[in-house]
Order: C-alpha cells, then structure tokens, then sequence
C-alpha cells in the first residue's frame, strides 16, 4: 500500500499546529509612576493596558511590567493618593520598547506633608503654578 500521498497533507497539518499553538512573542513594556511635583514613586497604583485585558499595580518603587506582543499600546494610570483619585495616561507605547516609560501624577500631597519639591517639577513650565512673591494674591478678570 502506497501511503506518500499522506506526507504532503501530514506536513501541512503540522505546520498549522506549530503555528497556532507556539504562544505570541512577547516583549516586556514596562515604566515607573511617580509624583510630578516630588519625584517619589506611587506605590498600588492600578496600571491597565487599554484595549488588552492586561492590568497590574504598582510596587513600593512606582515599577510596573507587562509582557506584550509587538505593537503599540495605550496605558492608564489610576493612582489614589491621600484621599483624592489621580489618572494619567501614556499613549503610544511601542513594544519592543526603546526606553522605560515613566509616567506621573500631578498632585501636591507629598508636599504639603513636607517633602521637598523637585527644582523643576516634571511635566510643568519653569513659571507654571508660582506668582513673583510681590503678585497679588489674585488678578481680577476682565
């Protein structure tokens, strides 16, 4: 019995099962979260990758990983800091990943419990947020 008809149809069906069963190729896409105005990390901050049922928390260094497949993603941050709700995005997250991706929470918590601010707070213009010490307390619209 001559079974060299089946070879063809075996190798085809095996290369369909390599194909479908090898998992996606993943690469990691990972970052910190930390407070724009003092720099220190958010610590159980949820981070979900939007559009991919993939979400983590934030460790007690603002750190946060994800293994994905090549292509680009969007990230959201939700980050409950003293008694206030913090959101903040990052879009356009290439994987494989050129650099670490850091995000941030503008909040002045940290601060106003006496940590010191960054000399340039992330994110925020050199004059944004502070008048000349001699600027009235308020400007009056027209």
């Amino acid at each position: 019995m001559n079974h060299s008809h089946l070879l063809p149809t075996l190798c085809a069906s095996l290369a369909l099962v390599g194909i479908f069963a090898s998992p996606a190729l993943a690469d990691p896409l990972e970052g910190t979260l930390t407070d724009a105005v003092t720099g220190l990390p958010i610590e159980g901050a949820r981070v979900e990758v939007m559009g991919v049922e993939q979400q983590t928390w934030t460790d007690e260094q603002g750190r946060w990983a994800f293994e994905l497949p090549q292509g680009t993603y969007e990230v959201e941050f939700l980050a409950n800091v003293g008694a206030q709700q913090h959101r903040s995005r990052l879009v356009n997250q290439y994987v494989p990943q050129l650099k670490h991706a850091t995000a941030h929470v503008y909040t002045t918590y940290f601060h106003d419990l006496g940590e010191p601010a960054l000399a340039q707070p992330v994110g925020l213009p050199a004059g944004s947020g502070r008048l000349p010490d001699n600027s009235p307390a308020s400007i009056p619209l027209p």
